[in-house]
């Protein structure tokens, strides 16, 4: 059995800094050779600190949807919110590619539930992976209801399924049927971003402050070190 992992830590240290270590341990468990790109959406599994926007989710088979979405991601970026949205524009194979390293950093999704959205088209990348994606990954889902049913109705029996399953009712939702206030909606996910943030941080420094032990080197009176052991491998 060997242990490794350990870091020593002065007592004038913050809990930050041991959770920057801490963090810095995660990802090196992240085998080195993998990909930038992963080859396919399951094979993407990132590290926590490699996930760092907000994807937005939805159907661009309309102007008018389009030109919501970006209005919302607009005012988002103005706000210091980090979001990421695919350029539609681009060609099939670069509207993959951008899908899948979206979904890859992402660290939350923005579902804007029309009445078609999670519908299973058959495309390989299309709105009903997305969500199935955030779901099986424990991603955070941000809805925001623009259609009168709720969950979304796609035609398709497989997309309501997944809708039913994943945009539970009791998920907290931002409202916004008929498109009319994107300006609204951003202030609302910008505000829901700032709790998350600032919650996620009080947990890690009080979990990295836990990792601190105090321990005398030896009986002769000598300055405290603390240490804190990020895991064991076993062999």
């Amino acid at each position: 059995m060997m242990c490794i992992g350990c870091l020593c830590i002065c007592r004038d240290s913050t809990a930050q800094e041991a959770l920057a270590w801490v963090k810095q341990l995660e990802d090196a468990r992240v085998p080195t050779d993998r990909p930038q790109t992963p080859v396919s959406l399951q094979d993407a599994t990132p590290t926590p600190s490699q996930r760092r926007h907000l994807l937005v989710s939805g159907r661009f088979n309309s102007s008018a949807k389009m030109q919501y979405m970006k209005r919302v991601k607009e005012l988002l970026d103005s706000k210091g919110v980090p979001t990421f949205m695919v350029d539609a524009g681009g060609a099939g194979g670069t509207f993959g590619d951008q899908t899948a390293l979206g979904l890859y950093r992402a660290k939350a999704l923005l579902a804007f539930c029309t009445e078609d959205y999670g519908a299973k088209t058959g495309a390989q990348y299309e709105t009903y992976v997305e969500l199935k994606y955030a779901y099986q990954k424990q991603l955070r889902i941000i809805p925001i209801r623009l259609c009168e049913t709720y969950p979304p109705q796609p035609e398709d029996e497989a997309g309501r399924a997944q809708n039913d399953l994943v945009l539970q009712t009791d998920l907290v939702r931002i409202e916004d049927v008929g498109m009319q206030d994107p300006d609204r909606v951003a202030q609302e996910i910008c505000d829901a971003f700032a709790f998350e943030v600032s919650a996620r941080a009080d947990l890690e420094e009080q979990a990295a402050t836990e990792l601190l032990v105090s321990f005398h080197l030896d009986d002769e009176p000598a300055p405290a070190t603390f240490c804190a052991t990020a895991w064991t491998y076993w062999s």
